[in-house]
Parts: C-alpha cells; sequence; structure tokens
C-alpha cells in the first residue's frame, strides 16, 4: 500500500510539482491549499507525513501546528515544513508545534524533501 503524503502549499504551481513528484516516487499525493482544509484533510485522510508551507490564507501552518497538537488521532503524524521564512526567531518558536523537520523553500531540491520523507517513514 503506497504512503499518503498531504501536500498544504497554497502555490498551485509547487503544489502540483510536488504532487507530481511524490507520485512518482510510489506515494500517494494529497493536495490542500490552506492550513484550515489541510487540516480537515489531515484528520480525513490520515496521511503519513505533512509537507507544510507557513504563508498561507486561511489558517497558517503555525496555527495548523497549534490545532494538530490537540487532536489525538492526528498530533503524533510527521510534518515537514517547506517555508520562505528563513527566520531564526519563527523555526525557535514552531519547535513546540511538534513539526520533524524545517526547509528553506530556496535551499532544497525535490530529491531532499524525497528523503526526509523517507526518514520519517521508513
Amino acid at each position: 500500500m503506497k504512503k499518503k503524503i498531504l501536500v498544504v502549499e497554497d502555490d498551485l504551481s509547487l503544489s502540483k510539482i510536488l504532487c507530481i513528484d511524490l507520485e512518482k516516487h510510489d506515494f500517494e499525493a494529497i493536495a490542500a491549499y490552506d492550513g484550515k482544509e489541510g487540516l480537515e484533510k489531515t484528520i480525513s485522510e490520515m496521511p503519513d507525513v505533512v509537507l507544510l508551507d507557513i504563508i498561507m490564507p486561511v489558517m497558517d501552518g503555525l496555527k495548523y501546528l497549534e490545532e494538530k497538537k490537540f487532536i489525538k488521532n492526528i498530533k503524533d503524524i510527521p510534518v515537514i515544513i517547506l517555508s520562505n521564512l528563513s527566520s531564526p526567531v519563527l523555526e525557535e518558536e514552531s519547535k513546540d508545534l511538534n513539526f520533524s523537520d524545517y526547509l528553506i523553500k530556496s535551499d532544497w531540491k525535490l530529491a531532499d524533501v524525497i528523503k526526509k520523507i523517507h526518514e520519517k517513514i521508513d
């Protein structure tokens, strides 16, 4: 059975690229375009890993993490943050919110994301 990856990203092009690449690597990819939709899909789909942007409409990634940590069924699902924000303060603040890795979008390649996902599920 394929592992499920939820991509919570408001940039439609990036979301599509990530989903296509994940499917090429034999994952089931699910997309959500804001934190609220991401939280709903995390609950309904029970993904194995969540790729999460921080700056999004409706509900941002930090609020998503705050909400997720109080929902028993999903609180332990690994989250890899993919963000344009390179803020040590933000990274430090978000450490209390239970995420696995923090990748700056301009610093990573798709292969890096796949490697991080495998680290969480293998």
